[in-house]
This record gives structure tokens, C-alpha cells and sequence, in this order.
């Protein structure tokens, strides 16, 4: 229903506001983004074809972060001016050997995800300058090769609180890579406030 009245307006040039029975003429020009391959939602039935032909006049496909790297300290450095611009926070800096690591790897998750990234170390690092020590494993192969849960000293832990508090702490870490360190989604799938995971990432080594 939502396709089909965007189409009629795009059409007629002509649109009617909610409750109102005048007719409004309107002359704009219209931007529209996607993050799928609206070809497959047309084959799929999600998506109207005439619609997609309508939009579709002059086509600029953005590449992902994988095949446009060199973007990738510009957009960092963005990222962190804009938390620290918007928590009124100093703004963090990262090593060339940081931004090499992260040069190497494949960004799945694309823009998003480094900005995601971008939050976790300006929540994580408590130092103004953030170097390789403080990129998560998952953006070091060399870190992540053959290290798993039981790896870590849990088990050597003797007192029975300090193991909850140190299996909560790598839990955490887990799920922040398994989410392309998404915090809202992460606190949302594992049951916690937002707060509430900050809290515990500023307490993360």
C-alpha cells in the first residue's frame, strides 16, 4: 500500500495531506537509498517494479568499505569527533599500526559496522589515543587464532564471584563481535539496558 501511494506521487506530482480533501501540487526531487539488491526483492514479491523503474533514473551505487578502504581513516576520525562532539567527551585519536589492522580486515558489516566500532572505543578506552592493543580480537587473526572461552583464565579463578564477573565480561565481549559491535542490538538480544552495558564496557580490559 506504503509502494503504491509513493508511486502515485511521484507520477502525478500531486499529493493529498491525511484527513484533507485538497489536492496539493509538490516539485521534488527524490533521493531514495537501499541497503539490499532490489532486483532479488522484486523476484521475491517485496518490492513493485514499476516502482524501482520509477526511482531508478539515475542509478550511483556507493561500494562497501572492503573495496574502498582508503575511506577508512576519514570515516573513523568522523565517527570519533562525532561521539566526542556529542557526549562532550575529548576525542580519541588512533595509531597508524591500529588503522593497518583495520585496514586488513573485511567488513562485513560495512560502514555500520566501523561506526559501531568507532562507539565501543570511545566507550572501551579510557586513554586519549587508542592503539592496537585496544582493537577487539575479532579485527586481529593473529589475536583471535585458536583462542576460545576456555583458553582464558576462568577457569584458574578460584573465588566464585570473580568467575561470574569475569565470564559476564567475556559473554559480553562475544556478543559485541557477534553483533559487529552494535551496543543497542547487543544489550537488546542479551536482556540489558543500554546503560547498563556502557557501564560494563567501561569496566572491560
Amino acid at each position: 500500500m506504503t509502494q503504491a501511494k509513493i508511486l502515485r506521487v511521484l507520477q502525478e506530482q500531486q499529493i493529498q495531506r491525511v484527513g484533507g480533501s485538497r489536492t496539493i501540487c509538490v516539485n521534488a526531487r527524490v533521493i531514495a537509498v537501499s541497503d539490499k539488491y532490489l532486483e532479488w526483492e522484486i523476484e521475491k514479491g517485496n518490492f513493485r517494479e514499476d516502482l524501482y523503474y520509477r526511482l531508478n533514473v539515475i542509478p550511483i551505487e556507493v561500494p562497501p568499505l572492503r573495496e574502498r578502504i582508503e575511506d577508512l581513516p576519514i570515516l573513523m576520525e568522523t565517527f570519533l569527533n562525532e561521539y566526542a562532539v556529542n557526549n562532550r567527551t575529548s576525542k580519541k585519536t588512533i595509531t597508524p599500526a591500529a588503522f593497518d589492522l583495520l585496514r586488513r580486515y573485511s567488513w562485513p558489516g560495512n560502514v555500520r559496522e566501523l561506526k559501531n566500532l568507532a562507539e565501543r572505543l570511545a566507550i572501551m578506552v579510557e586513554k586519549d589515543v587508542i592503539t592496537v592493543d585496544d582493537i577487539p580480537d575479532t579485527y586481529n587473526p593473529e589475536a583471535c587464532a585458536g583462542k576460545g572461552i576456555l583458553d582464558h583464565h576462568l577457569l584458574t579463578i578460584d573465588n566464585l564471584k570473580e568467575a561470574k564477573s569475569a565470564f559476564e565480561n567475556e559473554f559480553i565481549k562475544k556478543k559485541l563481535i557477534q553483533n559487529q559491535n552494535n551496543i543497542t542490538r547487543t544489550a537488546e538480544i542479551i536482556g540489558v539496558g543500554r546503560s547498563y552495558l556502557h557501564r560494563k564496557l567501561k569496566g572491560i580490559q
